[in-house]
């Protein structure tokens, strides 16, 4: 699971065209700035853990840079935009794209955490930081929930999340005006898995582990894609 540790107020987004296509849903205000030349480069400083720790996972995340103009690279520069920490306890999450750089944050602070570094987990939280949002809130999404039943489970231990972090990663539904959404894609690494007892009726939505390929079209669309 992620959620970012505090929130920011989201300028109006512009209007941005996407390719047919791609699936999925993104924060236009929280994309990075598509250089005019070359790919867009994101340095990682990471903040602690040993080099085989760091180098898994970079080599998770580079899977987004396969087949988009994106660059991830390790960095010890103060100012890098992606600023990764491995504190216990903290869970999984990521500040959604260039919120990582707010004024209010810091480039002192981390701008993701991660617990785990399983390929699904290190492919969701970079997902966020290129200014992706969650799948199950797509505005479109065809799915049901059962608020008490989530509410019930999430709040409680192991989890212990709040009302609001329960509302605002889970519950709420992206707002059409706020996101760019292309169709609905249950395959999205940034889809949360959805058990079916968190569903008034349908079926769920499974563990995903790996990138669709609408999330593979949208990050295309978005940042350009890789040149042969």
């Amino acid at each position: 699971m992620s959620f970012p540790p505090r929130c920011h107020m989201r300028p109006s987004p512009a209007s941005r065209p996407v390719d047919a296509t791609a699936r999925g849903v993104a924060d236009p205000s929280r994309l990075w700035t598509r250089p005019t030349e070359g790919p867009l480069v994101l340095r990682v400083r990471f903040l602690g853990g040993t080099p085989a720790r760091c180098d898994e996972v970079l080599g998770h995340a580079r899977a987004w840079c396969e087949d988009a103009a994106i660059e991830l690279v390790e960095s010890e520069a103060y100012d890098a935009q992606i600023r990764v920490s491995f504190a216990p306890g903290r869970g999984n999450w990521s500040y959604i794209g260039t919120d990582a750089v707010h004024p209010n944050i810091g480039f002192a602070q981390a701008s993701m955490n991660l617990v785990d570094i399983d390929p699904a987990t290190v492919l969701h939280e970079f997902g966020h930081a290129l200014g992706l949002d969650h799948e199950h809130q797509h505005p479109q999404a065809t799915l049901r929930l059962n608020p008490q039943q989530i509410l019930t489970e999430m709040m409680k231990p192991p989890n212990s999340w709040s009302l609001d972090d329960v509302k605002r990663n889970i519950l709420d539904r992206l707002v059409p005006a706020d996101v760019t959404t292309t169709p609905f894609d249950p395959a999205s690494i940034m889809a949360y898995r959805i058990p079916q007892t968190w569903l008034l009726d349908g079926e769920g939505l499974p563990q995903n582990t790996c990138l669709s390929a609408g999330d593979i079209a949208l990050v295309c669309t978005l940042y350009g894609a890789r040149l042969a």
